[in-house]
């Protein structure tokens, strides 16, 4: 009998530590998967010199500045991003840990900060993190 128990439990353990490795391999594919998705927001990033002769030749651009590590933006990029995206205005992302310059250069104080712009000048910004509805609203204002 203490055999038989001594088997079962064996297998037992076995059993416990193919769930756990699974279980731990599954939540490693998630946030993987998770972070694929979050750097492919940032697609349409451009340079600030990009984006200075964007903002002289175009008629209505939104800029959303941002910063990778920027906890703010982590969160309202999921969603700020779509919405940028889908105005007949153009939109970019400028990343202000690559362009460092963008900071001075743009009047930026702190990310997110999104700006509109229509032939050279500023028209409106919105700094700081919102919600969805809000970043709706900022775009839908003329």
């Amino acid at each position: 009998m203490f055999i038989e128990g001594d088997i079962m439990s064996k297998s037992k353990k076995k059993l416990i530590w193919t769930l756990i490795i699974s279980i731990n391999i599954i939540a490693l594919y998630i946030m993987l998967n998770q972070y694929n998705s979050q750097e492919s927001l940032y697609d349409q990033q451009i340079t600030v010199n990009e984006l200075e002769k964007i903002v002289e030749s175009e008629d209505g651009y939104y800029v959303y500045y941002f910063q990778p590590n920027c906890a703010n933006c982590k969160e309202i990029s999921p969603y700020l991003i779509p919405l940028g995206e889908k105005q007949k205005e153009g939109f970019a992302t400028v990343n202000l840990v690559k362009n460092k310059q963008g900071w001075e250069k743009f009047d930026i104080t702190k990310t997110p900060t999104v700006v509109f712009y229509n032939s050279g000048e500023e028209i409106k910004r919105l700094e700081g993190a919102y919600s969805e509805k809000k970043y709706k609203e900022f775009f839908e204002s003329k």
